[in-house]
C-alpha cells in the first residue's frame, strides 16, 4: 500500500522513472493476493493517468503581462495548449521557444501560458525581451495562487494539456510534441 500511495504522490515529478512506477503498480494490480490492494492498485493507477484526460477544464481567467485578465473560453474557436511555465525552468526555457513556429504552422492551435514565476515582472521582461505575441498569463508561484497549484496539482514544470473547442483535456504531457502539435485539427 505504501509503494501504491508513493506512486500516486510522485508520478508527476521527472526525478521518479514513470515506466518503473507503472511496472510496480501494474504488478502489484494483477499479481498481489489482497483484493484490496490489486483495487487501491488499478484504481490509483486510473487517477494519476487519467485525471484530466476526457474532462473539462476550469476556465482560467489570469492576467497577461500588461495586468489585463484573459479568460482561457475566449480561445475556444482554436485547439488550446494550457502550457506550465516558469523562467527559472530550464526545461520550460529550451520548449518555449518551439511555441512561435508551432503557431505559424498549424493555424488550428492557440497556446495559453500560464508563467509560475513568483513575480509577474519576471514573467513580463522575459516575454517582451523575446517578443511573445500569445496568450502568456501570471499564474504565480503556490504560495500566490494555492488554488491553481492544488488544482492542477504542480509537482513539475513544463507540463501541457492539450484542451479541445469544447473546452474538454485531449491529451496531458512533459514535453512539447512537435508532431503531435502539427497534427491537431
Amino acid at each position: 500500500m505504501e509503494l501504491i500511495k508513493f506512486y500516486k504522490e510522485a508520478y508527476d515529478f521527472k526525478i521518479v522513472d514513470k515506466a518503473i512506477l507503472i511496472n510496480l503498480v501494474d504488478s502489484l494490480a494483477e499479481n498481489e493476493l489482497n483484493e484490496r490492494v490489486k483495487q487501491f492498485a488499478a484504481g490509483s493507477k486510473h487517477f494519476v493517468e487519467h485525471r484530466f484526460l476526457d474532462k473539462g477544464i476550469r476556465d482560467f481567467q489570469l492576467p497577461d503581462k500588461d495586468g489585463l485578465d484573459v479568460k482561457l473560453s475566449t480561445l475556444n474557436d482554436k485547439i488550446v495548449i494550457v502550457e506550465l511555465w516558469a523562467t527559472w525552468c530550464s526545461p520550460c526555457l529550451k520548449e518555449i521557444p518551439k511555441i512561435p513556429a508551432l503557431r505559424k504552422k498549424n493555424p488550428n492551435i492557440e497556446f495559453y501560458s500560464i508563467s509560475l514565476d513568483k513575480s509577474p515582472d519576471k514573467m513580463k521582461k522575459f516575454i517582451e525581451k523575446n517578443n511573445y505575441d500569445w496568450p502568456m498569463v501570471f499564474g504565480g508561484s503556490d504560495h500566490i495562487n494555492p488554488e491553481l497549484w492544488h488544482y492542477l496539482n504542480i509537482v513539475a514544470v513544463p507540463k501541457y494539456y492539450t484542451i479541445d473547442r469544447d473546452g474538454t483535456v485531449i491529451n496531458v504531457a512533459d514535453t512539447l510534441d512537435e508532431e503531435y502539435v502539427l497534427s491537431l485539427k
